[in-house]
């Protein structure tokens, strides 16, 4: 029963409840989960590189985007850059702990890889490319620039576990730099977004999509929908932030229906869809930060609702969401205001910046802006939040710290390191949103960590890169470089152990028998689970699938048989995975 409705028990037992509480703090504070492993992108001299995106699939695999110059060493899969820069897609086995395919898209110029999804087997990638033409591994994308600056590119490649294939890849541009930053999925829909500048129609496909107004000096924010079709995909909508002046979308997010995108707008008033968006600087030109969501009619789409938030001083950087929580990410200086919580930077007098994670409550027909926190130090360091994951009730939150200095989130205080990339954990409690546990690794320079991303299992992935050496706790990774160049790094660590966390029961009807354990065990499908196919994944103690079955669920119910011969005796977790709906429950192997 609730503490508050016994008000004098209180009193007799607050002695008890502090020392109480003194103990959960520090054991809190003392399940700061430690780095297992580290791996270093490349092993050459003068070869750079950097990871911008992560994300995981239903078997607890990582699959990484990002750029590099010169070669790309992936656990022995060595790429070499066609031109100055190029775009990766690497993919890492959980199980077995390494990296097992690579695909290089690039060209004899300049490319990049920005944005990542992942579906089934289906890998979607975004980016920008300048080069006449743009080769994705060995194949050639029959796609060329329109002259003029970048044109943007999405591309979908097909994983086959240990090896992946080009299947198709769209472009879209015009007359001047069109770029798209991210890439969301939601079965056969895929959802680009970024910006382009052009006094004429841009291109998406079939689509022609006009500025507004046309000038040569004004850049708009997109967001567009297509369809996979399987072995071809097509543009069906394209929406807009637009203004006199500079607008772009940075991230997408979908939800269902439900498309979410956030940006910045510097023009006095933007139209997002058929919205208008005051900014507060008015006439000033200063940047505002938006939030906007759009309902997917299939052929068209509608603006739901956008707000604005921040300030001036803000930078969105990053996007994640859960349910109707949106949380959006990024950097300020100065004072900024997110709904009625007012941060103020660490520093900002210096001229450096702090780090920021804001939750954002979908009501239906307008987005409130809810909790907001900081991160950062006094120390003379940029700290800011570059990426966002969301899983459960956790928020996970990456990006760029202070090396030997502290780094202060929220209220909780990590101590100073000779590291400058983080990724720290927070709990969403509705009303608030309180740090658990930050983690520092990376080396004393760099970019920071550029991405993380969550496994089913809890298994925590951080990319980004580092300079001179990345410290990764009892892991040590070199700089093959002479003139300390970016590295790219992959590196994780387990939030909760899997055979002492909690989860959730399988639903009624759905059961595992015998359990204990030996050599095998049965899962006993219900009637209308909800799906023709489901995968069953167990894994051990620290996250990693150790078993993977693709299974197919009878309308009327029925028996699968899941294999633990050869695994060592102990607590494992038996998940089950029906489209996007996934139970667990412990299971002991004798």
């Amino acid at each position: 029963m609730p503490l508050a409705l016994f008000p004098s028990k209180l009193i007799l037992v607050r002695p008890f409840l502090l020392g109480l509480l003194l103990l959960v703090a520090a054991h809190a504070q003392a399940q700061t989960p430690a780095w297992q492993s580290a791996v270093r992108l490349t092993s050459f001299n003068y070869s750079s590189g950097s990871v911008s995106a992560a994300v995981t699939n239903a078997a607890g695999d990582v699959f990484i985007a990002g750029s590099f110059a010169g070669a790309l060493d992936l656990s022995g899969i060595v790429v070499n850059s066609l031109g100055d820069y190029d775009g990766f897609v690497a993919k890492w086995s959980a199980a077995a702990n390494r990296f097992v395919w690579v695909q290089r898209i690039g060209g004899s110029s300049t490319e990049n890889a920005t944005g990542l999804a992942v579906n089934g087997s289906n890998v979607y990638v975004v980016g920008s490319f300048i080069s006449p033409r743009l080769y994705v591994g060995a194949s050639t994308v029959p796609l060329q620039p329109s002259g003029g600056g970048y044109d943007a590119y999405v591309v979908k490649l097909t994983d086959a576990g240990t090896s992946s294939t080009y299947t198709w890849g769209l472009r879209a541009g015009g007359h001047y730099y069109d770029v798209a930053l991210g890439v969301a999925v939601n079965g056969a829909s895929v959802y680009v977004a970024g910006y382009m500048g052009n006094t004429t129609n841009l291109t998406f496909g079939t689509l022609a999509q006009p500025q507004h107004p046309a000038s040569s000096s004004s850049i708009d924010g997109f967001v567009a929908k297509l369809t996979d079709a399987g072995a071809t995909g097509a543009f069906n909508w394209v929406q807009t932030v637009a203004g006199a002046e500079s607008e772009y979308v940075a991230s997408v997010a979908v939800n269902g229906s439900s498309v979410y995108v956030m940006g910045i707008f510097s023009s006095p008033t933007a139209l997002v869809g058929s919205l208008t968006l005051a900014n507060a600087g008015g006439t000033t030109r200063a940047a505002d930060t938006f939030v906007a969501k759009f309902t997917d009619a299939g052929t068209s789409a509608g603006v739901g609702w956008a707000q604005r938030m921040g300030g001036s001083t803000v930078t969105p950087l990053a996007l994640a969401v859960n349910g109707p929580r949106v949380y959006v990410a990024g950097k300020f200086y100065g004072t900024a205001l997110f709904g009625t919580t007012s941060l103020a930077a660490y520093n900002s007098s210096s001229g450096f910046v702090s780090g920021f994670v804001t939750r954002l409550t979908d009501t239906g027909s307008a987005g409130t802006v809810g909790w907001a926190v900081r991160m950062g130090s006094t120390a003379n360091f940029d700290y800011t939040a570059q990426s966002l994951a969301a899983h459960s009730t956790g928020v996970y939150v990456a990006g760029l710290c202070g090396p030997n200095a502290d780094l202060t989130v929220g209220t909780l205080v990590a101590p100073a390191g000779p590291t400058s990339s983080y990724v720290a954990k927070l709990t969403d409690t509705g009303t608030t949103g309180a740090f658990t546990w930050a983690q520092r690794g990376g080396g004393l320079d760099g970019n920071g960590a550029g991405a993380v991303a969550v496994s089913p299992g809890g298994r925590v992935y951080v990319g980004g890169s580092y300079k001179y050496a990345g410290v990764f706790g009892a892991t040590t990774l070199a700089d093959p470089s002479t003139f300390q160049l970016n590295i790219g790094y992959l590196a994780y660590l387990q939030d909760v152990p899997l055979a002492t966390a909690s989860t959730r029961p399988l639903q009624t009807g759905l059961s595992i028998f015998p359990n204990p354990a030996h050599g095998r065990a049965t899962v006993q499908w219900p009637a209308r689970l909800g799906g023709s196919q489901a995968v069953l994944t167990v894994r051990d103690a620290l996250g990693r699938a150790v078993r993977t079955q693709n299974v197919a669920v009878a309308a009327a119910g029925g028996n699968q048989e899941v294999s633990v011969a050869g695994l060592p005796a102990g607590r494992y977790v038996l998940q089950v995975q029906v489209g996007h709906q996934v139970w667990s429950q412990q299971l002991q192997v004798q």
